[in-house]
């Protein structure tokens, strides 16, 4: 056990199969490898190679692919709030109702930025 920031600073890498340790292991900027497929796993943040290679010449992830990713994912697909205090709750019920508009958070962030021009985007029905 221990502070898992202070561990990750000082880990030559991270192995996790789908984990927000994975997550505060990009953040730390600590190679990490993904046995499994979660969000983070791409080229740039997860390592590709094969999971001995990955011990001999664990490469750190891209910073900036990193913050671009954690921006996505905090401002397009969560809620702030809690379930355990009142003033969590209330945050949380404040700030869903995004999540039911035609286009989704990330939709729109997509379509902002350009890039409903590049992808197909969908609409909910």
């Amino acid at each position: 056990t221990g502070h898992l920031p202070t561990l990750l600073g000082h880990a030559a890498g991270v192995v996790v199969v789908n984990s927000t340790v994975g997550m505060s292991a990009l953040s730390q900027n600590c190679p990490t490898k993904a046995l499994a497929r979660p969000i983070y796993d791409m080229p740039g943040l997860s390592s590709r190679a094969p999971l001995a290679d990955f011990w001999r010449d664990p490469d750190p992830p891209d910073r900036a692919l990193y913050r671009a990713l954690r921006n996505v994912v905090i401002h397009a697909t969560q809620v702030n709030g809690d379930f355990c205090t009142r003033s969590g709750i209330a945050l949380a019920v404040a700030g869903s109702g995004r999540m039911f508009e035609t286009l989704s958070p990330l939709e729109q962030l997509l379509q902002r930025h350009g890039a409903r021009d590049r992808l197909e985007i969908g609409t909910r029905e």
